[in-house]
């Protein structure tokens, strides 16, 4: 019986130490796979018109002014989104999306009523 015991339990130890490895390596390849699409995916990354000025407006896109320098600039919807895509904030293509720039106008509305309408 103690022999049976002692064989089962080095079975049991010996198993637990290749889950263990394999789960690693598992693990490992799994966050390499996964690392590419990370970097690409955090470029990717598309601000919402409202999320973009409402970012601007914070001050948190290099080279706008924030919150009342942001309203006295006058910033035109197509030169607010090459802003953001100068500072790595939007993907190059946004700059030709008509439906973004147009909804980026709107949200401008927001903050000088008078200067879009």
């Amino acid at each position: 019986m103690k022999i049976f015991l002692t064989g089962l339990t080095g079975l049991v130890l010996s198993t637990a130490a290749v889950t263990s490895t394999t789960a690693a390596t598992v693990r490992a390849e799994t966050l390499s796979a996964i690392a590419p699409t990370l970097a690409t995916t955090k470029q990717a990354f598309r601000l919402t018109p409202s999320q973009l000025v409402d970012t601007a407006y914070r001050g948190q896109i290099e080279g706008i002014p924030g919150y009342r320098q942001f309203i006295r600039a006058d910033y035109r919807p197509r030169e607010l989104t090459q802003l953001a895509i100068d500072a790595g904030r939007l993907p190059p293509e946004t700059i030709d999306d008509s439906r973004y720039l147009n909804s980026v106008a709107l949200q401008l509305r927001s903050f000088r009523p008078s200067r879009f309408n």
